[in-house]
C-alpha cells in the first residue's frame, strides 16, 4: 500500500493520496486498554490460577 500511486484507481476511489508509516500508535494502545477490546480484552485482569501460582 505504501507504494500505491496516488492516481491508482483504488486510491482515487478512496479519495486518498497515499499511505504513510505511522509515527506512534501509543494512544491507540491506551484507548484499546481502556475499552478492553482485542488484543486487550482481558488487560489487567487476573485469574484464580494466576493468583495461586503467585502465592
Amino acid at each position: 500500500m505504501l507504494k500505491l500511486p496516488k492516481n491508482h484507481p483504488a486510491a482515487t476511489a478512496a479519495k486518498s493520496e497515499g499511505w504513510t508509516i505511522p509515527l506512534n500508535y501509543q494512544s491507540i494502545h491506551e484507548c484499546f486498554q481502556v475499552l478492553q477490546v482485542h488484543p486487550y480484552k482481558d488487560f489487567g485482569k487476573t485469574t484464580s490460577s494466576f493468583e495461586l501460582a503467585v502465592k
